[in-house]
């Protein structure tokens, strides 16, 4: 029973290090990256500078999605009340769609521009920052994570976009553009 336990222990232990240690680096690590890279002084400092204008992108970007998850859950949540929150009921007659409709194919539309904006500014800063590696550097980079542009949570484990796409593919996180 013992050395179960203590097989089981360190089983997870061996688990937790592997995991962690074979964890990829991530672009807004800026440290981890010029390491990675073997970044110059020079490389570094204009790195550094186009890692924080992602970074605020990054920012701006998650404070436009959580506000609209906000608003799609309040939207959600007036129309499981019955309420369209226009002053009408949301029953199967009526105006059911007044609230959701319009409105919020316009939200949606103008997060999706904004969303599109952002990830060609990333992309422009990104190709930006190749600029100043050399090859070997170059290739290195290939494997950094860049930060992912995830769509906002509708519901249970939902997203505007369907299925959630992850890493690989496109351009930028699996987002092609």
């Amino acid at each position: 029973m013992i050395f179960r336990k203590l097989h089981m222990g360190f089983t997870v232990a061996m688990t937790i290090l592997v995991v962690s240690g074979c964890g990829s680096t991530k672009l807004l690590d800026t440290e981890k990256t010029s390491k990675t890279l073997q970044l110059s002084a020079k490389q570094r400092e204009v790195a550094r500078t186009k890692i924080q204008q992602i970074e605020k992108i990054v920012e701006d970007y998650e404070l436009e999605k959580e506000t609209l998850e906000t608003e799609l859950t309040e939207m959600r949540n007036q129309r499981r009340a019955g309420t369209t929150g226009l002053g009408g009921r949301g029953g199967m007659g009526g105006n059911r769609g007044a609230g959701m409709g319009g409105g919020l194919q316009a939200k949606m539309q103008s997060f999706y521009q904004q969303r599109k904006e952002y990830q060609n500014q990333i992309d422009v800063l990104v190709a930006e920052m190749q600029v100043i590696l050399n090859e070997e550097q170059r290739e290195k980079f290939a494997d950094i994570k860049l930060p992912e542009l995830e769509l906002p949570e509708v519901g249970r484990g939902r997203n505007l976009g369907g299925n959630r796409r992850r890493g690989g593919g496109g351009r930028f996180g699996g987002f092609g553009g």
